[in-house]
């Protein structure tokens, strides 16, 4: 009979807490990417006040979201890529560079979002139908894209570990 005290060994981590960050952060990025993208599409009826469009809840909580989110969510890569690191470090190292691009495409999508790449206002005199903010759209998609990507990641580490021999020629 197998011994149950013993811990199991760190290779058998289930990996939540590194989950839970991916979910987090691409989560986050995509729901504000989405919401920009819906406050681009109503009708500007205030000049000069372009996010004044939203109905009075909605801007609530976005407000709300942005000021306890901003900051903890513009540093979450540094932290993600660290877990993920220790999460797959006897993964290989084709694992951990994976990680890290990944990553880092988090880091440059999150960048574009922060300084507004690709992004257009109207003119502090315009009145007038919404206009569309494709890029917001493109972003959120983008983040849903990498979260899933890094799911891969986690869930491709752990079945390689589980078989190591799978991916190796025959002797």
């Amino acid at each position: 009979m197998p011994d149950s005290s013993r811990a199991a060994p760190p290779d058998a981590r289930p990996g939540y807490g590194t989950r839970f960050l991916v979910a987090c952060y691409t989560g986050v990025g995509a729901a504000g990417c989405a919401f920009m993208f819906y406050i681009s599409t109503l009708p500007v009826t205030i000049p000069d006040d372009w996010g004044a469009q939203v109905p009075g809840v909605f801007g609530a909580v976005a407000t709300m979201a942005y000021m306890l989110a901003a900051w903890p969510w513009a540093v979450l890569p540094l932290p993600l890529l660290i877990a993920g690191l220790i999460y797959l470090r006897r993964s290989g190292r084709r694992w951990l560079a994976t990680w890290a691009v990944a990553v880092a495409a988090g880091a440059a999508l999150e960048a574009m979002v922060i300084t507004w790449t690709g992004y257009h206002y109207p003119s502090p005199t315009y009145v007038g139908p919404g206009i569309v903010s494709w890029v917001s759209l493109t972003e959120s998609l983008g983040f849903a894209a990498l979260g899933a990507t890094m799911m891969a990641i986690l869930a491709g580490a752990e079945r390689s570990a589980a078989h190591p021999a799978a991916g190796r020629p025959p002797a």
